[in-house]
């Protein structure tokens, strides 16, 4: 039996985890009573019944709502393949800034991913028994902040973390949140990445949901993909400044959606930089937030 610290972000677009040595990685996509094909994603068992969990055939899931039991076993596969049989567990998870933010919903956030204790687990017909012994829940996109606290200690910074869903907009001085300048949208990568896909149609061209990536990066069709990339840059500069941030501040750009944008951003954002690690920033921070909490002296 071992006491382990694991970090959990539960996003749209990836379900993320990290142990202090390695990373799991796997798309967000839930399936209720579906069986595996091949080797794609994880056959999961949890009370008697059987779920598919990050199998890239089936559809993303895209509500807002975090109580939701998906929500709950995509933590519990984190934690699964981090742990052996018998382990007790401290956890640190992400939710959004909205949520954090509102002491009630970040209290229901916790007591719903900690209803069970003890949680028993089949995956891909193995079993595990592990024990959740804490959990502390954090601010998505504040976890590049503790992957290098002193970049951001004594100053005043600008987090934007772009996900599948929300883009969290974290306004911090000395690694503290300043709660009035800092807020959630739901304004996402996925929003874009729709909107390139209804242009294009407009235009005669028919692509799907999964080409979209492809066809940005390439920048085939850039004529009108690079309209709608800039539309969608303005509405990110028009919200930062309808909530008062400085235009002097340093931004920081994380979360997978800023990897699609990059170059985007460093032309319009002249004092922004974009993380070097935006997939994994939340829970490689995340996991020193567990180290400062609860690592024995």
């Amino acid at each position: 039996m071992r006491e382990v610290i694991i970090a959990s972000d539960l996003g749209w677009g990836n379900l993320n985890g990290y142990d202090g040595k390695g990373d799991f990685i796997c798309p967000a996509t839930f399936g209720v009573g579906v069986d595996k094909l091949d080797n794609s994603g994880y056959q999961v068992i949890y009370d008697n019944e059987k779920y598919l969990i990050g199998d890239k055939t089936l559809s993303y899931s895209r509500g807002i709502k975090k109580e939701l039991l998906q929500n709950k076993l995509m933590m519990y596969l984190t934690i699964f393949n981090f742990v052996d049989d018998g382990d007790h567990v401290k956890l640190v998870v992400s939710c959004p800034v909205d949520v954090y933010l509102n002491r009630e919903s970040r209290l229901s956030f916790k007591k719903f991913l900690l209803e069970k204790k003890q949680v028993n687990l089949t995956v891909d017909g193995i079993s595990k028994t592990f024990y959740l012994d804490k959990l502390e829940i954090v601010a998505e996109g504040s976890g590049v902040m503790y992957n290098a606290p002193e970049r951001f200690a004594d100053k005043t910074m600008g987090i934007i973390d772009i996900g599948a869903g929300t883009i969290n907009f974290l306004y911090t001085h000395d690694l503290n949140i300043i709660r009035e300048q800092t807020f959630s949208e739901v304004a996402g990568i996925h929003h874009l990445r729709t909107q390139v896909r209804d242009e294009l149609k407009k235009n005669g061209i028919i692509i799907n949901m999964i080409e979209v990536d492809e066809i940005l990066k390439s920048n085939k069709y850039k004529d009108i993909t690079g309209l709608v990339i800039e539309r969608y840059i303005n509405r990110i500069e028009k919200t930062i400044v309808e909530h008062s941030w400085s235009k002097h501040v340093p931004l920081v750009f994380t979360g997978g959606g800023s990897l699609l944008l990059s170059d985007k951003i460093v032309d319009r954002f002249s004092n922004s930089t974009v993380s070097t690690s935006p997939l994994v920033d939340n829970v490689h921070g995340n996991y020193q937030i567990g180290v400062l909490l609860w690592s024995k002296s």
